[in-house]
């Protein structure tokens, strides 16, 4: 589900320090409360990346409806393992299962690949700002905050990706929600930095200011 558009321009993207760093350009309080619930887990664990069964997503109540847990264990497929009710409305559908790149152009599949890689292979988080289309014609400005959690702790590098795909207003989103989207278009993407680097070349393929 991605912009329907014939015109595109490259746009890189940014690059964030640290959680800490990227918190106050959030506008979502589900990706706050997953930035501050990850960063917790840092501070206790002396930034040890989190194992799955260390992590639990229950602790962000309300706004795990808003979750997807992305497994990204081979680098040339992203797979939904677990989907949260909201979202599963989002799609019209429950996911679970299905591939990522289902829902992604042809052309922006090896983008959208890097993308998850990097945040598997560094590790580092990332933070993507889109604007969503739906059914009834009304649009949403969203942004999703994926994170990388393991498998096991001696990996060699992050198994899953854990997501919170959430709009910026919520009382608007709620009056809207019986909506299925029909696409979303990527405004802007940053990778955010925890403690082991970021890449410093991604380049995204945005939809054209006038397309």
């Amino acid at each position: 589900m991605d912009a329907k558009s014939d015109k595109w321009i490259e746009k890189p993207a940014l690059r964030v320090n640290s959680l800490e760093a990227v918190a106050p350009l959030l506008k979502a309080p589900g990706t706050q409360a997953l930035v501050k619930a990850y960063q917790d887990h840092l501070d206790h664990t002396a930034q040890t990346i989190p194992v799955k069964r260390d992590f639990n997503p229950l602790t962000l109540g309300r706004w795990v409806s808003f979750c997807a847990f992305l497994d990204v264990r081979d680098p040339e497929a992203v797979v939904y393992r677990l989907v949260g009710e909201t979202l599963k409305e989002r799609f019209g559908f429950d996911p679970t299962g299905r591939s990522y790149l289902e829902f992604v152009p042809d052309f922006r599949k090896p983008i959208a690949l890097r993308a998850f890689e990097e945040c598997a292979s560094w590790p580092c988080a990332m933070a993507v700002m889109t604007e969503q289309t739906f059914e009834s014609g009304r649009q949403a400005l969203c942004e999703a905050v994926g994170v990388p959690v393991y498998e096991n702790a001696t990996d060699p590098r992050a198994s899953y990706l854990l997501f919170i795909d959430q709009p910026f207003d919520m009382d608007r989103y709620w009056a809207m929600r019986a909506s299925k989207m029909r696409y979303s278009s990527l405004l802007d993407r940053y990778f955010i930095d925890l403690g082991f680097g970021t890449p410093s070349d991604f380049i995204d393929m945005i939809p054209a200011p006038d397309a």
